[in-house]
């Protein structure tokens, strides 16, 4: 790779060194395609592409991506910057092709012999929607001695049967343009309470949330994030827009589950009356909410709990429902980062999944739920979240 290509090959990354993955932006696309052909004179870095497979997510859309390992070895020490663009091209008539970039910085000292390099790598992760089709994926890897690595892999999305995905066939989308969707017109309002957990758990939260506005489109919604651990409510948001949703996610994220008052502890019984007083609020509105959901991880069994009279506003009945997560698993393949110990066994290209670590049981959200003649569905999958909303969605009134 020339110098005068390496420049701007490093103009068109230098967003990413602060943002990470993001899109390449139309005005520069036509100058990036340039790097995704071959030239004779490039000289090649040793590094392993690994493409992770489209996998339905709970965002109820298909995501794919990719796992780059370069070995620490071949910078004998010297600083370096990874950059990597990643092309994915429908193969269908008309369809726009998705461009992204990254970048990340090896300190001075990495890969030195006395540190054994050869049992460390820098990482680099990105991923990606999708919709039903048939895509090619390019990738390109380059760092600041002008060394190339190069990968090129095919993608292939079949119908997912019973759920329409989020994204329609031919269409990609970078995460960041497909995590929050507008606000629906239908009248009314809808309020969730979020229940946060451990920090695993959050990206799952949050992506089942986007998805259920898309399928329950209120005109108005209203997220209460808490936590029945602390007996706490972190956060009472109207969410209108993107700004809203973020000052939810960052609510999830600044919660420190492992935090608990002594006064909480002295009261093992102070969840019940936490939660009765959650739902007062909506009930005493003025407009009472039309639809009220529970959304997060299981909880504790609690056979003990109150039961009180049905939550009904005099004959404008409002519709209850818990979406009760199983417990994430852990990721199969690290996070990324530089300087990790390459692993002893084969590297795990795959998007994380829930699966149930717990049997289904009654918990204190559940009574609560089922008192208020609501549904508990329980969720281990993005499939059983499709399915719930499906069910839920069908309870409503009619438009």
């Amino acid at each position: 790779m020339s110098s005068s290509l390496a420049s701007l090959f490093y103009a068109l990354l230098a967003a990413a060194m602060v943002c990470g993955q993001e899109p390449v932006t139309p005005d520069r696309a036509q100058p990036a395609a340039r790097f995704f052909q071959p030239d004779p004179a490039e000289e090649p870095l040793a590094c392993e592409v690994h493409p992770l497979a489209p996998a339905f997510s709970y965002r109820l859309a298909y995501r794919a991506g990719y796992s780059v390992t370069v070995p620490m070895g071949q910078f004998a020490g010297r600083q370096s910057t990874l950059g990597v663009l990643v092309r994915v091209t429908p193969k269908r008539a008309g369809a726009q092709p998705l461009l992204l970039k990254d970048t990340g910085d090896l300190p001075a000292g990495s890969g030195q012999q006395e540190r054994d390099a050869s049992k460390f790598e820098a990482q680099l992760q990105g991923d990606f929607y999708l919709g039903e089709g048939h895509y090619q994926a390019e990738l390109v890897l380059t760092d600041s001695q002008q060394r190339v690595c190069r990968r090129r892999w095919d993608l292939e999305v079949k119908p997912h049967k019973g759920v329409a995905a989020a994204l329609p066939p031919g269409r990609l989308a970078a995460l960041s343009q497909l995590e929050w969707p507008h606000l629906g017109t239908r009248p009314g309002s809808l309020t969730i309470f979020l229940h946060a957990g451990a920090p695993r758990g959050n990206p799952v939260l949050l992506a089942s949330l986007a998805a259920i506005l898309e399928r329950m489109p209120f005109s108005r919604l209203q997220v209460v994030v808490f936590s029945l651990d602390q007996r706490k409510e972190l956060l009472r948001q109207n969410v209108a827009d993107a700004d809203g949703f973020q000052r939810v996610a960052e609510a999830l994220n600044d919660f420190n589950p492992a935090t608990v008052s002594y006064r909480v502890l002295q009261d093992p019984a102070g969840h019940r009356d936490f939660l009765w007083q959650l739902l007062a609020r909506e009930t005493l509105r003025a407009e009472p909410p039309d639809a009220v959901l529970f959304v997060g991880y299981s909880t504790f069994d609690d056979s003990r709990v109150f039961v009180p009279p049905a939550c009904a506003d005099g004959s404008r009945k409002t519709l209850y429902a818990y979406f009760d997560f199983a417990q994430p698993a852990t990721r199969r393949s690290p996070p990324p980062g530089f300087g990790r110990r390459r692993p002893r066994g084969p590297s795990g290209a795959t998007l994380p999944q829930a699966r149930p670590l717990q049997p289904d049981m009654p918990d204190a959200i559940s009574r609560i739920a089922r008192a208020c003649s609501g549904k508990v569905f329980h969720i281990h999958s993005p499939d059983h979240l499709a399915s719930a909303l499906r069910k839920t969605a069908q309870q409503l009134p009619p438009r």
